[in-house]
């Protein structure tokens, strides 16, 4: 989905629906490292919650050197729809640049919420030097 499509569901969610208490995006933030550190993919994994309702669960984390921006994307994708979407409603969107992956997504428990929303930054792990016979 286009980053401005996703844009749009996301505020009409807000606009009618409660955010997560505490103890959802705690929740949801332990499923994201979970998921993320899961795939054996990603590393450096760092998740927080916020009090920005357009992004109430954060996460920086590293995708492995080997894999394309797109197969991170993927992979990402996949951490969304299995560990962190709601089975009521949700949307995402994400964004591949040379080096980075972003996602960012928005789910719904039911009318009138709890909704949760993130932003997941994924840049590529860089190339492990090697070592000469000489180190």
């Amino acid at each position: 989905m286009r980053s401005i499509e996703y844009s749009k569901l996301r505020t009409g969610v807000q606009r009618n629906a409660r955010p997560g208490s505490a103890a959802d995006l705690r929740a949801a933030a332990l499923e994201l490292r979970r998921g993320l550190m899961g795939t054996g993919l990603f590393a450096d994994v760092e998740v927080d919650a916020t009090d920005d309702p357009d992004h109430l669960v954060v996460a920086m984390c590293t995708f492995h050197p080997a894999l394309t921006e797109e197969e991170a994307a993927m992979w990402l994708e996949d951490v969304w729809n299995s560990h962190l979407r709601y089975g009521y409603w949700a949307a995402h969107s994400t964004l591949v640049v040379k080096g980075q992956v972003e996602l960012q997504g928005a789910t719904l428990g039911n009318v009138g919420g709890p909704y949760v929303t993130l932003h997941v930054v994924a840049q590529r792990a860089p190339i492990p030097m090697q070592r000469t016979a000489s180190d």
